[in-house]
């Protein structure tokens, strides 16, 4: 839905869950040219794996953000 509105030419699918548009992957698509208008350009969906240890660096990153502006 979001991709309707704001007309992106990317979507990013990341999370736990993300490798599941990669089986639906044709059903995405069709899902999104149901409500993305036609004159747009072609939107590429792309899954990105879960990366635990990334997702762990962005929770450092702001804990620390907090810790030195005073908010921990």
């Amino acid at each position: 839905m979001a991709a309707a509105f704001t007309l992106p030419e990317v979507v990013v699918i990341a999370g736990e869950r993300a490798a599941i548009a990669t089986l639906f992957e044709d059903e995405v698509q069709q899902g999104v040219a149901a409500v993305r208008r036609a004159s747009a350009t072609p939107l590429d969906v792309v899954v990105r794996e879960h990366d635990r240890a990334e997702w762990a660096t962005g929770a450092a990153t702001l804990a620390l953000r907090a810790r030195v502006l005073g908010e921990l």
